[in-house]
């Protein structure tokens, strides 16, 4: 999270980094392979309530953004992202997000 913070040229104080810090839940969910695709159910369109995710693409895909730039044509649509197999992405959940609106 120390390195995440400085990346994002933000910072902290020690209080701050230790409440960061000190939320230990990991969640670990994985999506097996559906021999009947058409019939699996899927998580609609959302954001992550947590501090961030870390997913690991394959090429199948199902990533989504919203979008929130005011000067994007597409602000409020939701965009597919073209999954890089292998690739790992890192998504801020909306408590990361709130805590650095607060600094």
């Amino acid at each position: 999270m120390e390195i995440l913070i400085a990346k994002l040229g933000m910072e902290l104080d020690d209080s701050k980094i230790e409440s960061l810090i000190g939320i230990k839940k990991v969640n670990v969910v994985y999506y097996p392979t559906s021999p009947n695709p058409e019939l699996t159910a899927r998580v609609g369109l959302h954001s992550n309530l947590g501090i961030m995710t870390v997913l690991l693409q394959d090429d199948i895909g199902g990533l989504y953004i919203k979008v929130e730039a005011e000067n994007y044509a597409e602000k409020g649509e939701w965009l597919e992202i073209t999954p890089t197999p292998g690739a790992l992405v890192i998504n801020i959940g909306n408590t990361l997000e709130v805590w650095l609106l607060e600094i």
